[in-house]
């Protein structure tokens, strides 16, 4: 079948802040309770677009450049996220009207990049739960440690507001970032998260608590860098990610060079004001929490 409301944050994750499935929106100005299934959400976001051959040619060309080891990994990923566009502009003669076989392609250019997110989650949701249970001991396993800088890297690149900050940036007359964004999101990410592991001796992570009685807040932009503007695509020069797990409890993954300022343990009733309008200031366009207090205290 295909999943055609797809979330651009994680649907199990927002549970942290719900009560029953309903949560807390701010949206525009307006607080409003919603089920967790209408939110961050938008029908067909991950939807692949077909590729010209101006897309392809920028895509590699951007591949070839990088000095990455992962350069192999970002060409099967441009394959597997063309090819079905490719196959249904392309049909043979026999299959043109096969409706059966349309459908299944269709099938895969709605579904394929919402299941590899799916898939990842899926993979995450021990570390989640280590997490909730104050346990980061996983950071110091590498297998694990890669599972989770890729996925905290993905939650950097995958949201809609970095899709649009993406989109309305100068870009050569005949490329169409809309197009490519799809797999250039993910090629961000897999760079990231490779660097972020690479530094990882030199990177602490670690869990702050929030025993104030104000809620930490988390938005359509989940992971926010606290050294910069919610500005991801932009060349980063210091990178301290700040990740709300529970309305209580979060993690940051500081600097290499310098510290954020934030240590583990329990933190004061300032800083999580001033990580809760962080967030704020970096969501595109709605921010969660399990109150329509702490949302009131935003907007006033």
């Amino acid at each position: 079948m295909k999943k055609r409301q797809q979330h651009h944050v994680w649907k199990s994750y927002l549970r942290a802040w719900a009560k029953d499935e309903k949560i807390f929106c701010l949206q525009g100005g307006r607080i409003f309770e919603s089920n967790i299934s209408g939110v961050a959400v938008e029908r067909d976001f991950y939807k692949l677009p077909t590729l010209n051959k101006k897309d392809v040619e920028y895509i590699n060309l951007l591949i070839g450049n990088s000095p990455n080891p992962l350069t192999r990994l970002y060409k099967d990923f441009l394959m597997l996220f063309s090819i079905f566009g490719l196959l249904k502009d392309n049909l043979p003669p026999h299959m043109a009207n096969d409706p059966e076989f349309e459908s299944l392609i269709d099938q895969q250019i709605i579904n394929i990049e919402e299941d590899f997110h799916s898939s990842i989650e899926s993979n995450m949701s021990p570390i989640m739960a280590a997490i909730r249970q104050r346990d980061i001991s996983f950071y110091n396993d590498d297998e694990q440690c890669i599972k989770f800088l890729h996925f905290l890297s993905l939650q950097l690149f995958r949201t809609k507001g970095v899709r649009e900050r993406v989109i309305k940036k100068s870009y050569p007359a005949d490329f169409n970032i809309d197009n490519c964004w799809n797999i250039l999101r993910n090629i961000h990410a897999m760079d990231v998260g490779d660097n972020l592991f690479l530094d990882r001796k030199k990177r602490p992570l670690f869990l702050i608590e929030n025993n104030t009685g104000v809620p930490f807040i988390t938005g359509d932009q989940p992971v926010i860098n606290l050294f910069s503007s919610p500005q991801p695509t932009e060349a980063l020069t210091m990178l301290a990610l700040y990740y709300p797990i529970t309305p209580w409890l979060a993690i940051i993954l500081d600097e290499a060079e310098e510290r954020c300022g934030y240590g583990t343990g329990v933190i004061s009733i300032d800083q999580v004001f001033k990580l809760n309008r962080e967030m704020h200031a970096a969501s595109f366009a709605q921010v969660f929490a399990h109150s329509r207090e702490v949302l009131t205290s935003l907007c006033s």
